[in-house]
């Protein structure tokens, strides 16, 4: 045994060096300089096991040779940290890095030694990674910071690492290879996963939140989404940090003797957006559903059914991310409505006969026959008044119209000498959405209708002694509603809807399921323009074939 005397790496202080803090490590003055390490005097038993390895590890951390901006006491990052950072020997841009780091080797080295302490509570993940608790009161923006010590230890279980650990040597590796350690050290913990797995902070941070960060305790925040009964939809809008994740309790209320499916969704199509529900990532398209989607069958019960949900933010180079805003949509959708619609008109009209400077006579006739084809329903907000509706939108209808116009100028008088005249010629065939046109049923309460833009390919000639303009094939687009009365005819006539302009269809669900919808329509009508005695005549029908119906399309 050696003469020597005994040697101290720590000094036990004889006072407390400040509230919450069990020891501190302060870096030499120089490359040839020692450490000082000092324990609490308040500290006792095994915990200064515990606070020396978390200590002793910052010593560690120096060891790597360019931790100098890790060290250093000015604050170069221009982060809004709290002023009172600025005394102390580490730099808050990487504390998540330096604490999380030093205090997982503690909680390892207490599990290893079997000692009876582990973590501290649980830190918040919907604040960014590398930003602990960004709008927190100091003291527990700092406490947040050690509180990042079990994401360091769930990745080093996920990655297999020896007492979940043994990697961080790699880690502080990358961080002594690249001085500026830009983006608050980032860039190099996300190479250094690379060269262990193969995978950066884009596949482990969703993973972590998925197998550990699945509780409302690891979150500030978790508000709850509700749904009841067989049907609805809730949608919400959000923003997530930079490596981070949103979290939300869904619950489903489904009646008892009904079935239906359930659907959550991140509605945008970002890259950086992860879905995680419970424990599972749904960050990845399968055959039956797209990326960020998870879908369930639900069998009615008296227990409702609880999900735990989170939207994590992280780009492929984990130091690129940004705050994204997303929707995350719940649904107990309905299915979708089909099925086939008839439509047609027929008009003749004649002005009076002696009427000057000329008598007018006109015809129309078309007939079409429209494949309606929704997509499952989603619920639309009034932004004025605060109502809600639900939107069957269109998802591949079908129209074929024909038909023609002709409308004629003629001698007062001499009703059969026309010279002048305006032909128009009806046509639409194939999916609507491809002329630009669009269709949805829409259902208000117990009220249903069909908004209608059907693009109808119009063609117009002119004849006579002061002929207009005849024109190449253009598109119109026409709604379609019920009139009780109107004018269709004109020089040309205004073809841009048939009846009032910018009016639904009208229609009623057939049943309480509300499993089919009807549209129905019979109008026939005088046209009336001139007055009673003018000798005007003709007659005018629209026809919507009585029940027509919408009727689901079934899964």
């Amino acid at each position: 045994m050696s003469a020597e005397p005994h040697a101290y790496f720590a000094e036990i202080a004889d006072e407390r060096l400040g509230e919450d803090v069990g020891g501190s490590y302060s870096p030499p003055d120089n490359p040839d300089g020692t450490g000082d390490l000092e324990l609490s005097s308040d500290i006792a038993g095994m915990a200064i096991g515990g606070e020396s390895v978390h200590e002793l590890f910052h010593a560690v951390q120096q060891t790597y040779h360019a931790l100098g901006p890790l060290y250093s006491s000015s604050l170069s990052s221009g982060l809004p940290y709290p002023p009172e950072y600025s005394d102390s020997p580490l730099m808050p841009d990487h504390r998540w890095i330096t604490e999380g780091t030093a205090d997982a080797i503690r909680i390892a080295f207490g599990q290893h030694a079997g000692l009876a302490y582990t973590g501290r509570p649980n830190r918040d993940y919907d604040y960014s990674l590398h930003y602990p608790c960004g709008d927190c009161a100091p003291r527990e923006q700092r406490l947040q910071t050690y509180d990042t010590a079990n994401f360091w230890l769930g990745l080093g279980e996920m990655l297999g690492s020896r007492d979940r650990v043994a990697y961080l040597e790699r880690v502080w590796s990358h961080i002594g290879a690249n001085p500026d350690l830009a983006h608050q050290g980032i860039g190099p913990v996300d190479s250094a996963l690379r060269s262990l797995s193969g995978d950066g902070l884009a596949t482990h941070f969703p993973a972590f939140i998925a197998r550990y960060a699945n509780a409302p305790d690891y979150f500030s925040r978790a508000p709850i989404i509700e749904l009841r009964g067989a049907t609805g939809t809730e949608s919400r809008i959000g923003e997530a940090e930079p490596l981070a994740a949103d979290a939300y309790r869904v619950r489903m209320i489904v009646p008892e003797g009904t079935t239906t499916e359930m659907e959550i969704d991140i509605v945008e199509d970002y890259r950086d957006l992860h879905l995680v529900v419970d424990g599972q990532l749904y960050n990845e398209a399968t055959p039956d559903r797209k990326r960020n989607m998870f879908r369930r069958d639900l069998e009615g019960r008296e227990e409702p059914y609880d999900f735990f949900v989170r939207v994590a933010n992280v780009a492929e180079n984990a130091a690129a991310s940004r705050e994204l805003g997303y929707t995350l949509r719940v649904a107990l959708p309905s299915d979708p409505l089909a099925g086939n619609m008839t439509a047609n008109f027929d008009g003749a009209f004649q002005g009076p006969p002696d009427e000057i400077p000329f008598a007018e006579k006109a015809t129309m006739q078309w007939q079409a026959v429209l494949d309606i084809q929704t997509g499952p329903p989603e619920t639309e907000t009034d932004r004025l008044t605060g109502e809600e509706r639900v939107i069957y939108p269109n998802d591949g209808s079908e129209m074929t119209l024909s038909g023609g116009y002709l409308h004629e100028r003629c001698a007062p008088g001499h009703p059969d000498i026309c010279n002048y005249w305006t032909q128009e010629t009806f046509e639409s065939s194939g999916p609507i959405a491809e002329d630009g046109g669009d269709l949805r049923i829409v259902s208000h309460g117990d009220a249903v209708s069909l908004e209608a833009e059907l693009p109808v390919t119009v063609t117009t000639t002119v004849e006579g002694p002061f002929p207009g303009e005849n024109t190449e094939p253009r598109t119109h687009f026409w709604s379609l509603a019920c009139q009780s009365s109107g004018r269709w005819w004109g020089s040309p006539p205004d073809m841009t809807h048939i009846g009032p302009p910018n009016e639904p269809l009208s229609g009623s669900w057939a049943s309480d399921d509300r499993e089919v919808v009807e549209f129905e329509c019979h109008e026939n009508w005088q046209p009336s323009v001139y007055g009673p005695g003018s000798g005007e005549s003709g007659t005018t029908s629209l026809s919507v074939q009585s029940r027509v119906e919408v009727q689901p399309r079934r899964r």
